[in-house]
């Protein structure tokens, strides 16, 4: 697509008014129905390291996103799926930092920044087209994505999942998890390295540590926590990537005094109480990203190749393929999802391309009743289950 600079700068620096709240554009009505407010009081704040999902309804759209930066640090933010996004790096004052359109994956946007400590804004918009991407914001500070201490923790919303990288082996990621009120909590990560999980009060006391109880040799950690702000310090016992998810079932009244004690320990085996739940994203980081997605699908599923536009990967060369990858998945089966979690219409799809069925021009890459069909088969069946649980 032919589009010239200046044309991209005059598109990204139209919202430049309401993103820092000068002017108010647009009616409240339009922006009532707004995934994301168009301008800096009616901002989504970010998370880092995990992604938030958005779009862009009109070609005079305009996603505004806020990050909180405690020290400088170098902030990445990008888009993944198949939307064509301009995104626009502004300072707390209304000043443009960086601006950027296809520097990303496809046509998605990639900006890489080394701020002071502060409060930022960044907008995504589309030059033209419509349609839903995903926007991730992570922090590096001299390559670690996530603080070490609780005092340079990143936010951890309930029910979202957060991506991180143990590297060097030594290296701990810390979070902050909030909480309105009494809840029985879940916190887990997911992935191929070996996890411990060491859960900490706001007086930086600590209530438990968990080194197994999850999927493979990941840790889970389950306990009752009454209102209050809660710190997760996680560490491998060697350079891996994982993901981690916190969970929670409110309460009516306060957690018992024994739960505060007991409940969520370890068991004599080092284990949680319950059965670790699989997520799609465990499977896919075991058993599909390398074995499946990057030995046979990317040799015709990349841009530019013949295979389908409906899915459409990243090599391994790309640092955030695993994830990007996922993101394609995940689209194409919410795009068969019709109101259930069984009989997804793009699970069937994928499963009968890859065996060489419905005419698939790729002829046959899994073979059908092996054991990487059946790794794919679970993968698609758990996504189709989390996108039906939203």
């Amino acid at each position: 697509m032919d589009r010239s600079f200046l044309a991209k700068l005059v598109r990204a620096f139209v919202p430049l008014a309401t993103v820092l709240g000068l002017v108010a554009m647009g009616s409240a009505a339009a922006q009532e129905h707004d995934d994301h407010g168009d301008d800096r009081l009616a901002s989504t704040r970010l998370t880092y390291g995990v992604s938030t999902s958005g779009n862009i309804a009109s070609s005079e759209d305009v996603d505004v996103f806020r990050l909180d930066l405690e020290g400088r640090a170098t902030l990445e933010m990008f888009t993944t799926r198949d939307l064509d996004t301009v995104g626009v790096l502004y300072d707390s004052e209304g000043n443009m930092l960086a601006e950027d359109d296809d520097s990303g994956s496809g046509f998605n946007f990639k900006i890489e920044q080394t701020v002071d400590g502060g409060v930022y804004y960044v907008s995504v918009a589309s030059m033209m087209d419509v349609g839903d991407y995903k926007i991730t914001a992570r922090i590096d500070r001299g390559g670690d994505a996530h603080g070490n201490t609780p005092g340079a923790s990143s936010v951890l919303p309930l029910g979202t999942r957060a991506t991180g990288r143990i590297d060097p082996a030594d290296d701990v990621d810390a979070f902050r998890i909030e909480l309105a009120a009494s809840m029985d909590l879940r916190i887990s990560t997911g992935g191929t390295g070996d996890t411990t999980g060491e859960l900490r009060d706001s007086h930086d006391a600590e209530l438990v540590t968990m080194t197994m109880g999850g999927v493979g040799s990941n840790f889970q950690i389950d306990r009752c926590l009454d209102a209050g702000i809660y710190y997760l310090l996680v560490s491998a016992s060697d350079v891996a990537a994982y993901n981690v998810t916190a969970r929670g079932t409110a309460r009516e009244d306060m957690c018992p005094a024994d739960d505060h004690d007991d409940h969520g320990g370890d068991d004599e085996e080092g284990h949680g109480d319950d059965e670790p739940e699989e997520s799609a994203w465990d499977v896919f980081v075991a058993s599909i990203s390398e074995p499946v997605v990057q030995a046979r699908c990317v040799n015709c599923h990349v841009a530019g190749g013949t295979g389908s536009e409906a899915l459409r990967f990243v090599t391994s060369s790309n640092a955030d393929h695993e994830m990007t990858n996922f993101d394609q998945f995940e689209s194409y089966v919410r795009d068969g999802h019709e109101g259930h979690d069984h009989d997804n219409e793009n699970v069937t799809v994928i499963l009968n391309k890859i065996r060489g069925r419905a005419g698939h021009g790729g002829g046959v890459q899994v073979m059908d009743g092996s054991q990487e069909f059946m790794d794919m088969e679970r993968f698609l069946n758990l996504l189709a289950e989390e996108v039906a649980d939203g």
